[in-house]
């Protein structure tokens, strides 16, 4: 499986540490507009070239309002977004966490809470 995570700023670092350390990804790369780090592959706007049964896409923005205008977009084109959960997080198994979800380290979403598409559980939240 490849993920391709859209924005290659701080946040979208931070997703990629916890999506190595799940080892479910063969391939992690990043769209950006502005970054040299070497594993952009393209720019944001290239997004739905990447659109693939062996590919996820991230929305990596630190800014809500465009991280979920990008769910949005992506659900649309029946792009595959996961969930992604730091090893130190605890995720209750009654609690329901949709697409585009990362919770950070030390986070907690306790029984029956249900996480919209698109957030962020912050570290120690």
């Amino acid at each position: 499986m490849r993920l391709v995570i859209i924005g290659a700023g701080g946040y979208g670092h931070m997703v990629c540490d916890i999506a190595e350390q799940t080892g479910k990804y063969s391939e992690i790369v990043f769209l950006d507009d502005n970054s040299k780090d070497e594993k952009v592959v393209g720019k944001c706007e290239d997004f739905e070239k990447y659109v693939a049964d062996d590919t996820e896409i991230y929305p990596a923005f630190g800014n809500n309002e465009l991280r979920v205008s990008f769910v949005e977009k992506l659900e649309k084109l029946g792009a595959k977004m996961p969930v992604l959960v730091h090893k130190t997080a605890y995720v209750s198994p009654h609690a329901k966490l949709e697409k585009a979800n990362v919770v950070l380290p030390f986070a907690v979403v306790n029984t029956d809470v249900q996480v919209e598409a698109g957030c962020i559980i912050n570290t120690h939240s």
